[in-house]
């Protein structure tokens, strides 16, 4: 049994169980089309908010170009979403104080946000390559996460639009942040709008 120290190990019957597996234990399933939720507070998971996580899938899911059987098999598999309550929780889960991410070891959606379409994006991103690279450029990585599903609660339209300000301004440009590492030095509410707009572009043009 561990505690809720992040660096703290929790075994059962002699295996080592993972933090989003052994925090989420006694929380409720709430299964839709094509996600499981877990949630520790059935109050905080509104109806709406699981039809508006399958809307912006199909929507998305289209962008990417995914066919039936890709859908058909997000429907049979359930895409994990870990909606925690506040920041204990999700740091009990993730080892991190964060408003969400997505766990590529668990192919799973932690976030105290009950519709997080940027994480989604990830993860939906991830699911149409099928064979991932060992690295990708973040300006492109998280680029396509904030053009398709905004980012910290702000809308993609409205980040587009804050990326546009930033480079008609000259603020920084997209090409600052092609260099190796670059996109780290900036801070996030630069890079992030920026990318987005960079990377929205060529999803528009290509």
């Amino acid at each position: 049994v561990g505690t809720a120290d992040s660096l703290a190990l929790m075994f059962h019957n002699g295996w080592l169980i993972p933090a989003p597996t052994y925090e989420t234990r006694t929380w409720h399933r709430t299964v839709s089309a094509h996600f499981r939720f877990i949630v520790s507070d059935t109050t905080r998971l509104h109806p709406a908010a699981i039809e508006t996580m399958e809307q912006f899938l199909r929507q998305i899911g289209g962008v990417l170009g995914f066919t039936a059987a890709d859908f058909n098999l997000l429907k049979r598999e359930k895409i994990t979403y870990i909606y925690c309550k506040d920041d204990d929780e999700i740091r009990r889960v993730t080892g991190y104080t964060t408003r969400g991410m997505y766990l590529l070891a668990h192919d799973a959606l932690v976030s105290t946000f009950s519709c997080h379409f940027h994480e989604l994006v990830h993860l939906l991103v991830n699911f149409k390559l099928h064979r991932l690279p060992l690295y990708t450029h973040p300006l492109f990585q998280e680029g396509v996460a904030v053009a398709l599903g905004g980012r910290g609660g702000i809308s993609a339209p409205g980040l587009r639009q804050a990326g546009d300000f930033l480079v008609r301004s000259k603020m920084l440009v997209p090409e600052e942040l092609f260099p190796a590492g670059a996109f780290a030095q900036q801070d996030p509410s630069l890079s992030y709008p920026v990318s987005g707009l960079y990377t929205g572009f060529l999803l528009h043009v290509l």
